[in-house]
């Protein structure tokens, strides 16, 4: 189609026919498609059949982005390159202030960006783009790219797309509020998972290795729900701070939470203590004690170490997961509940199972959504995090000052196997928080267990008193000195006056314990070079 007023006389009343035939098919299009993407990409279909353009473009904007929604001309590839930022190009300036803009040529403009590399150089191509506008808000453009000679054309395909767009807006808009909807619950998915991990960190489920983090995800997952949850995992390794942390993040919080501990409990008052007791009494009236499940009733009831649970509370456990009721211990009256189950273990229900010492079909029901905890030597890189938690609760609780583990002390805690897992870690802590007398934790604040070579499997287990001593000597001045080091930058002289001994002692020992100065040289920050005169 040729709009060159040069060589078309008549352009005019051309134009004014292909203006009145594009607005028509369009009109048509928004009143009977229902599909926004569909009518987007129809409507750049129009304009490529009524007036040749070489390529179209409909942009959204998501926050402060402007992405390509629909496009003609373009691959799928071209379209994902196309991302401006608001006041970023033409495009970005159209969104930016709300006005239309003509690039006639956009070989000589240095605001086109070509992002989408859609452009062969040495082509001469006009680019029109306006603001789509919604309730006076900018929430997208349209652009095309065509071929036009006279700038009085172009004007009337710019007047031509504010038109379209004014059209468009109520249509485009839809798509504007999806994604903005969609962008909030994304942020608000966002907020609860941040508001989930303060939770978790604040009950004591702390760690990022992968498998914390797998573990925290599956607290976010189950929280909100009603179904059993089975905790598994070693002794000590936390499973009452993730039965809190699920707590803390569903929807029961306000609720009652209650411990049932079957290990402190004889297999006589289990069923007692969870299901409750109604007897006769002497002057023939009924008496009774609700259980958990009754003072619990909306609630959750945490029950630790079902493994040790007994055959009969298991059995009634049984029934009230199938269907939320249950018998006091010597009642008849059928009773009802809500209260959720959460149950630990630190055994192999499977092996339980297959003994039959555990309920298959109670089993089954726990086991439906198990978290499995790992042990704290199987997640290493989480020990200082928890380290610190731990010296921040303590610091509260016995009125410290603490601020930091020594170096050394950090490697002790790395290289000690944690039998008894982040209990363990956290009565090592406080130990070392109430005999600290500064601001940094020692090797010698921690646990004898700690200190010693064997604790940390770096020697073969020993009965010889001495041999405890000297390790733990060693070890108290290898401490030391390494810290001095550090704290003077690897100047052996300075280290020695700082601990106040001699030099040669200093190199002495430096040599004994097999230190290297000139590590504490390289990790140290530069000093800042003084000011030429």
């Amino acid at each position: 189609m040729d709009f060159n007023t040069a060589t078309n006389p008549n352009w005019r009343q051309n134009y004014n026919s292909i203006e009145m035939a594009v607005l028509h098919r369009i009109s048509r299009v928004i009143v009977h498609r229902t599909d926004v993407d569909k009518l987007l990409a129809d409507v750049l279909e129009i304009l490529d059949s009524e007036m040749g353009l070489l390529r179209g473009t409909v942009t959204l904007r998501q926050g402060d982005l402007l992405i390509i929604k629909a496009s003609h001309g373009m691959t799928e590839e071209e379209n994902k390159r196309g991302v401006y930022r608001i006041g970023e190009g033409v495009t970005g300036q159209v969104a930016a202030h709300a006005k239309s803009r003509i690039i006639p040529d956009i070989r000589e403009s240095t605001e086109f960006l070509n992002r989408t590399k859609t452009r062969i150089a040495g082509q001469k191509i006009a680019f029109i783009c306006v603001p789509i506008i919604y309730r006076e808000q900018v929430i997208g453009t349209l652009s095309i790219d065509r071929p036009v000679a006279e700038s009085a054309n172009l004007r009337r395909d710019l007047s031509l797309l504010e038109t379209l767009a004014n059209i468009m807006a109520d249509a485009v808009s839809v798509l504007f509020l999806q994604n903005r909807e969609r962008e909030q619950l994304l942020e608000e998915n966002r907020r609860l998972r941040m508001e989930l991990s303060d939770k978790t960190s604040q009950e004591g489920v702390i760690g990022k290795c992968n498998s914390m983090r797998n573990v925290i995800k599956m607290i976010a997952q189950v929280a909100p729900e009603d179904m059993p949850v089975l905790i598994r995992g070693e002794t000590g390794t936390g499973k009452k701070f993730v039965a809190n942390a699920i707590v803390s993040a569903g929807e029961r919080k306000p609720k009652t939470f209650a411990t049932l501990n079957c290990v402190a409990l004889p297999e006589s008052l289990q069923q007692a203590e969870l299901f409750g007791v109604e007897q006769n009494s002497i002057s023939a009236k009924k008496t009774h004690k609700a259980g958990l499940l009754e003072s619990a009733d909306g609630g959750t009831i945490f029950i630790n170490k079902i493994g040790n649970l007994s055959r009969e509370a298991q059995l009634r456990l049984l029934r009230y997961l199938q269907d939320g009721s249950f018998y006091r211990v010597g009642g008849k009256t059928k009773l009802k509940s809500s209260a959720r189950i959460i149950a630990s273990t630190d055994a192999s229900l499977e092996e339980l199972v297959e003994s039959g010492k555990f309920l298959e079909d109670l089993y089954l029901r726990l086991n439906a959504f198990s978290i499995n905890l790992p042990a704290l030597r199987d997640r290493r890189s989480d020990i200082t995090t928890l380290a610190e938690f731990f010296i921040s609760k303590f610091n509260k609780k016995h009125k410290k000052k603490v601020k930091r583990i020594s170096t050394p002390t950090i490697n002790m805690l790395m290289l000690y196997h944690w039998p008894a897992n982040v209990r363990e870690l956290e009565n090592a802590i406080e130990s070392a928080v109430m005999s600290a007398s500064d601001a940094v934790i020692y090797g010698y604040n921690l646990p004898p267990s700690l200190q010693t070579a064997q604790s940390t499997n770096t020697s073969k287990l020993s009965e010889d008193s001495e041999i405890d001593f000297t390790a733990t000597v060693r070890s108290f001045e290898r401490e030391l000195i390494s810290e001095a080091l550090k704290i003077h930058r690897g100047n052996a002289t300075a280290s020695a006056r700082h601990l106040g001994i001699s030099q040669r002692i200093m190199n002495y020992k430096i040599k004994n314990l097999g230190i290297d100065p000139s590590i504490y040289k390289k990790n140290a920050k530069p000093r800042r070079a003084k000011k030429a005169e």
